[in-house]
């Protein structure tokens, strides 16, 4: 592999587009455009961070590479690879916060989330968590079966007081903001931004950017996905005319309740 130069992916708070991308063998290669890059506030306009947790198949894993460049933070040369189990992690991981958030506006209680976010991300929460429930704490354990099981049978105060840490730690939550110079000419412009190391930290601001903004985080109650919505009504099934998912649901709810009425018919 051709390894060139180093390269700064913070120049001006932006980063480069990929010239191509492939997958061999479970990691992912690319090449960097030098002449493509894009800046952290208008990339949110066209919102790749919720183009990533759409993308759930391996396909669309490398659409959204060759759209928006790699995960990796600290990048130093134009062409290089990472394993693919990384990215879907890193999509899992995003998924799960997104989950968590809308969860707590759509729910009482938000404990299923709690532990779903825990099951990809559980480091270094538990650890916390543990403590707060009266369990002993075991950094290298995770989201162990005693911690699983607490948080099952949990109180409700205790799962917003879990919540309520949680989004705290919210990774954009140790970003800063910033100003910078930039030069045009004999011009210089500042701008207000953020700091931020790579395109996955641009990614979580963005998703801290839309809940600044009102701007919800839907999911499908048939299928998963997440919706796209302009507006900020939330929608209770996605679009999609393939999967038809408020007629599925609508369907299986009928015969559930028919059912259900049946049996009462029985009993008198």
């Amino acid at each position: 592999m051709q390894h060139g130069h180093h390269i700064d992916t913070q120049s001006g708070l932006s980063w480069y587009r990929c010239q191509w991308v492939e997958l061999v063998d479970e990691r992912v290669r690319w090449e960097l455009n030098p002449k493509s890059r894009y800046a952290l506030v208008e990339a949110y306009e066209r919102a790749p961070h919720r183009q990533l947790i759409r993308a759930v198949d391996d396909k669309a894993l490398q659409a959204f590479l060759r759209a928006w460049g790699p995960l990796t933070m600290g990048l130093r040369t134009w062409s290089d690879e990472s394993p693919l189990a990384h990215v879907r992690k890193e999509r899992d991981r995003l998924t799960a916060w997104v989950r968590f958030f809308s969860s707590i506006e759509e729910t009482t209680d938000p404990r299923n989330a709690v532990l779903d976010l825990l099951r990809v991300d559980a480091e270094p929460f538990a650890i916390w968590i543990s403590s707060r429930l009266g369990l002993p704490s075991n950094p290298k354990a995770g989201l162990s079966v005693e911690l699983e099981a607490r948080l099952a049978n949990a109180s409700q105060a205790e799962i917003a007081d879990i919540s309520e840490f949680l989004a705290g730690a919210f990774p954009p939550s140790q970003f800063s903001h910033s100003l910078v110079i930039e030069r045009e000419r004999k011009r210089l412009h500042i701008r207000a931004t953020v700091r931020f190391l790579g395109l996955l930290d641009g990614l979580y601001w963005m998703a801290w950017m839309d809940i600044f903004r009102e701007q919800p985080f839907s999911f499908c109650a048939e299928c998963g996905k997440l919706i796209q919505s302009q507006t900020r009504h939330p929608r209770r099934f996605c679009d999609d005319p393939e999967l038809n998912c408020a007629r599925k649901w609508t369907d299986r709810e009928w015969k559930r309740k028919t059912r259900a009425e049946g049996k009462k018919r029985g009993k008198s």
